[in-house]
């Protein structure tokens, strides 16, 4: 599987500025309510699941988001990975934002979805894997 100049470069970025902050993942699931409500050491921001469409977690995917709103609220870091369950955590400030998510050998995708005030968005992605 061969990987483009631009996806290599989009991965050393990530891979830099991951090992220069300590991480911006949580192995541990966010306890958030059925109403969206953060619980007790959560964040305010999105969390969610990218799997494949047989369900399986996709390790390693590249998370990034853009604010659409005007001014735009500052976004911590340009991108973050999935971990080993295919789950990222990412504290956001209350407003709209399109996630693109990407991973090597598989279709990107991106979704809009709005962080709402002392709340966690939940924003899961399926993606496909791309034909070899």
């Amino acid at each position: 599987m061969m990987m483009s100049n631009n996806g290599w470069m989009v991965a050393f970025v990530a891979f830099i500025l991951l090992a220069s902050s300590g991480c911006s993942y949580s192995n541990e699931d966010s306890p958030v309510t059925s109403t969206g409500q953060v619980g007790i050491g959560s964040v305010e921001g999105i969390v969610g699941r990218i799997t494949d469409t047989r369900g399986r977690p996709v390790v390693g995917a590249l998370v990034q988001p853009r604010s659409l709103d005007d001014p735009s609220p500052p976004i911590p870091e340009i991108a973050i990975v999935s971990d080993d369950n295919g789950r990222y955590t990412w504290q956001l400030s209350p407003g709209s934002y399109e996630l693109s998510v990407s991973a090597d050998g598989y279709r990107g995708m991106t979704k809009l979805t709005k962080v709402k005030a002392g709340q966690a968005a939940t924003l899961d992605f399926t993606l496909e894997r791309t034909p070899y």
